[in-house]
């Protein structure tokens, strides 16, 4: 079986373009941690490219595909927004058996043999709930032409369809067919009376519905990757981006959508590929002159505390950040040969940290927790917290009216990692002033709170620590040990 990846820059300058991930940086990484991974389970994988595309991922990067296609220059006809056209394209040349791996897709073992002799392999089915009908029926009300296939005007939840990320099978003869059709819809209409936004959506509808409508109309059967049946209006994180257990479960990530602006996400992702290939990190770091800081977070619930136990002295920066350009005094009063000095035991600290990931698969009373001896925390003012942070949209702790950020030296952005602070967060650093186990943890945190008994709601209240607890470790701000 042949793994296929395609990639289309559309013109765009890649060393600026996010591709709609947090930088152009993660970008790249993703590319190379995803080929990379492939290559750990297969002997055969192709890359369909540009020139610009060959010229970074080939040139720059080195990516160690073991046959490179330049074909994608004859799509650029085409509007950039139409970025499905390459991976149809990618389908279309192919004469025999294949699996076309998305370059936001990062597996830990391989497929299963059963599954890569299906005629008609996709990574999941979807659930049709309305969302896809809504979304998509005015859209199809503009278009001229619908291949006779593709009959959606009947009900208002008729419109199935299957995720991509992987895609592929036995049943190349069906693959010819499937992608002229495609580009029928495509070429036979008039696009340019359609928003750029539109064209995005236009290619869920020419990729992924057109082949799941074409196979129940030709009564072939979708072999997905995933066993569950996910609904159209969305993946959850935990589902199919989680760094911190997918690789030790399904041992499949796909951050499609919005997952690729999930900052935690990104930040173990750049990790998993310095721990795992640090010449290809390394690599890529050196392209780039800029440094994306600081490092936004999801935010999760958190239940209002008491008050916070205050912090040892040493760790805190004593005075409010009030403007933008005293954040950068900051960093530069930290000890600047500290990287160099310790740059091994920060690398060791990393690795350490993507290991102890499965501590949150089946947490233990146990196992000890320890706070980063190096972090340090600092209050900003509310202009520089939404000036540095402009991309989070929730509000975060409010301690004294500031933002709290933690500091920490890293290797990984290359100076000092910026993260902000939640109540939650603030109140389990302040509890970690020597190493404990996760249960006196989980008793100390318990005491900062006020209102109901903590132990009505046990399960939420561990949940709420976790969740937490899960964000620290990645921002590595601590660190768990196993006995």
């Amino acid at each position: 079986m042949k793994i296929i990846q395609s990639f289309w820059s559309a013109d765009r300058d890649i060393s600026k373009d996010t591709a709609g991930w947090i930088s152009p940086q993660h970008h790249l990484m993703a590319w190379a941690l995803s080929c990379l991974k492939l290559r750990e389970h297969y002997d055969h994988v192709e890359l369909y490219t540009d020139q610009t595309g060959y010229d970074w991922l080939i040139g720059k990067l080195q990516l160690p595909y073991t046959k490179v296609h330049v074909v994608m220059d004859e799509l650029n006809t085409y509007k950039k927004e139409l970025w499905a056209l390459a991976k149809i394209k990618a389908y279309s040349l192919q004469d025999t058996p294949f699996v076309h791996v998305d370059g936001d897709v990062f597996i830990w073992k391989p497929f299963p043999p059963a599954l890569l002799e299906a005629p008609l392999i996709t990574q999941n089915t979807e659930l049709a709930t309305g969302y896809y009908a809504h979304k998509f029926r005015p859209i199809i009300a503009e278009l001229n032409y619908l291949p006779e296939a593709f009959d959606l005007r009947t009900s208002p939840t008729d419109i199935g369809s299957c995720n991509a990320g992987i895609m592929g099978g036995t049943d190349h003869a069906f693959y010819k067919r499937y992608c002229q059709l495609a580009f029928d819809m495509v070429d036979k209409n008039d696009l340019s009376k359609l928003s750029d936004q539109t064209l995005i959506d236009f290619n869920i509808v020419f990729e992924q519905v057109l082949f799941c409508h074409m196979a129940a109309r030709e009564k072939k059967q979708i072999h997905g990757l995933l066993e569950k049946e996910y609904t159209d209006n969305g993946y959850l994180y935990d589902e199919i981006g989680d760094f911190t257990t997918l690789p030790y479960t399904t041992g499949y990530i796909h951050l499609l959508g919005q997952h690729k602006r999930n900052a935690m996400a990104c930040n173990l992702m750049t990790r998993f590929l310095l721990a795992e290939y640090p010449e290809y990190f390394y690599r890529i770091k050196e392209l780039f002159n800029t440094i994306v800081l600081p490092d936004m977070q999801t935010v999760i619930d958190t239940p209002v505390f008491k008050k916070a136990v205050p912090v040892s002295d040493d760790m805190v920066w004593p005075e409010i950040i009030e403007d933008v350009s005293d954040f950068n005094v900051l960093l530069n009063t930290l000890d600047k040969d500290l990287l160099l000095r310790e740059e091994t035991a920060l690398l060791q600290r990393d690795y350490a940290g993507l290991q102890s990931n499965r501590f949150f698969l089946q947490p233990d009373n146990e196992v000890m927790i320890e706070r980063d001896p190096l972090i340090k925390i600092a209050g900003l003012s509310t202009q520089v917290g939404n000036f540095l942070f402009e991309e989070t949209a929730l509000e975060f702790a409010n301690i004294d009216d500031t933002f709290q950020v933690t500091i920490l030296p890293d290797v990984v952005e290359g100076r000092y990692k910026a993260s902000l602070l939640e109540p939650l967060d603030y109140v389990i650093l302040a509890c970690l002033e020597e190493k404990i186990t996760f249960g006196a943890l989980l008793e100390a945190v318990a005491s900062a709170f006020s209102g109901p008994d903590v132990n009505a709601a046990l399960s939420d209240y561990h949940s709420l620590v976790l969740s937490a607890l899960k964000k620290l470790n990645v921002n590595k701000c601590v660190h768990i040990h196993f006995q």
